[in-house]
């Protein structure tokens, strides 16, 4: 690194300028260091043969400059012969950008300085360079058919992301190991049956809510159960999931951090905002950094109202060096609410530790999880971290300010433990999307970003929950989280 900065530089080209005989002409480096001169080497030298870099070429109309490199840039067109009057073979591309001409002669009986020496070690230096540039290039970010890749080398991280269903990160791969879990054989069969898994985006409300309607602004807005795409009498986790709306915006790496950014229009589905009359677009963007995925959302209203905000991620994690039994979970909450058998909040709660004793390495294996937490505990940047650890491997999830609340969900595969899993029914929750699943597939853990609990638009208007954010007209809401592996 320390090379190439110095090569970049300015005292880089000073020096080379002062290697360079007065006859060889370097205007800038930016017109002639980026040619791709074709260097050939010198036969060994003939000691009967005799000049200096400056005398040794000549042309028959004009004068040119050679190097005994086996490289010669020049403005002439023509052929030239050595001092000795031998023809001089050469071939010729003109840089249409200088109108120079790039040449390799093949000189014999050429004395080297020793200047000549130090600029060809410079060049070979340069060339080096910029193939190692090239090479150190960590990211890129490409699209093939629906899927779209983000790709960082130094950490050997691939992330997925199918926009055409839900906008859905199906895969994080670091050094070969994945840590989502998408219980599909291949693209085709996900999307011929699409179902929660991966990193799904869940809205306009994310979770359950206690009845077929919600309530905004004070007012009360009851859902078409006609038109379909709202379900059960307890309906969980909107209607967005794996719909086919999203649009590709951007697509685009540097050598920062490769990313993805979408949009879902929402005001132009009728479907959709018969049963929210909210308009507003969702943008999220999915950037892979240092081996760090953050998802970051951003949801702008233009509709004439303030629209609460009930939206949440449900990204499905996996470790691959042990079994969930042998895994410990750490969760930075301080406030439990209580649910009813509906797994819907009462609006009662308790302090965290009276579930997790050790909420800092909790064994997940004492655990059956669907519980709501709140009072996130923060970072100096507003973060709250919640880990999951195997033998060695670890995943960070790390919460941004405006996900208030967290739910996680890690169903036992023997449905026994502590938590919530069991309430109602022992059967996997409807709207879930497990596809497939049996017990024994529960080698998983859920620790879903939230913009408020659960219910939180309904517990709002009963004075239950005081959290509830909402959006202005013409207002902007924002938010990240960020997975950060280790240990692979």
């Amino acid at each position: 690194m320390l090379v190439g900065r110095l090569i970049a530089g300015t005292g880089f080209v000073l020096a080379l300028k002062r290697l360079v005989p007065a006859e060889i002409s370097l205007p800038s480096m930016r017109q002639t260091m980026p040619w791709r001169m074709m260097a050939a080497p010198l036969p060994s030298t003939n000691p009967s043969d005799s000049g200096t870099p400056a005398n040794e070429l000549r042309t028959t109309t004009a004068k040119t400059t050679g190097i005994h490199t086996g490289m010669h840039v020049t403005s002439s067109r023509y052929s030239s012969v050595s001092p000795n009057g031998l023809l001089v073979r050469k071939s010729g591309i003109t840089e249409p950008s200088t109108g120079f001409t790039r040449h390799t002669r093949y000189l014999r009986g050429s004395a080297i300085s020793p200047r000549m020496t130090l600029f060809r070690a410079a060049l070979a230096v340069l060339g080096l360079v910029s193939c190692g540039t090239a090479w150190a290039q960590p990211y890129s970010a490409r699209r093939t058919g629906d899927v779209v890749q983000l790709e960082d080398t130094r950490s050997q991280t691939v992330v997925s992301i199918l926009p055409s269903v839900g906008n859905i990160a199906f895969s994080m791969k670091v050094k070969g190991h994945e840590v989502l879990r998408w219980p599909y054989e291949s693209v085709e069969q996900f999307k011929s049956r699409p179902g929660l898994s991966g990193i799904p985006f869940v809205g306009p409300w994310a979770n359950r809510l206690d009845e077929q309607a919600f309530y905004a602004n004070g007012k009360r807005y009851p859902f078409d159960m006609e038109l379909g795409n709202v379900r059960g009498a307890i309906p969980i986790h909107g209607f967005l999931t794996t719909n086919d709306k999203w649009q590709i915006v951007e697509v685009k790496s540097d050598n920062t951090s490769a990313w993805v950014l979408s949009r879902l229009e929402f005001f132009r589905q009728p479907a959709w905002m018969k049963q929210w009359p909210f308009a507003h677009t969702v943008d999220v963007m999915y950037r892979l950094k240092n081996g760090e995925l953050e998802v970051h959302t951003a949801i702008t209203n233009v509709s004439a109202e303030p629209m609460p905000v009930a939206i949440g991620f449900h990204p499905y994690f996996q470790l691959t060096d042990s079994p969930r039994s042998a895994w410990k979970f750490s969760l930075a909450a301080k406030t439990h609410w209580l649910l009813a058998p509906n797994k819907v909040p009462t609006g009662e709660t308790e302090s965290t530790d009276v579930l997790f004793p050790n909420r800092r390495s909790a064994v997940l294996d004492d655990y059956n999880l669907d519980d709501v937490f709140s009072d996130l505990e923060r970072d100096g940047q507003g973060r709250a971290t919640m880990t999951v650890a195997g033998k060695a491997q670890r995943l960070d999830v790390a919460l941004g300010p405006n996900f208030r609340s967290v739910v996680v969900w890690a169903p036992h595969p023997e449905n026994r433990g502590r938590g919530s899993q069991s309430l109602g029914a022992t059967a996997p929750a409807a709207g879930r999307g497990n596809v497939g699943q049996t017990q024994q597939d529960r080698n998983f853990i859920c620790i879903e970003p939230m913009a408020g609990i659960t219910d939180a638009v309904n517990l709002a208007q009963k004075g239950r929950y005081s959290e509830l954010q909402s959006i202005p007209a013409g207002g902007t809401w924002q938010a990240s989280f960020w997975i950060r592996p280790s240990g692979f």
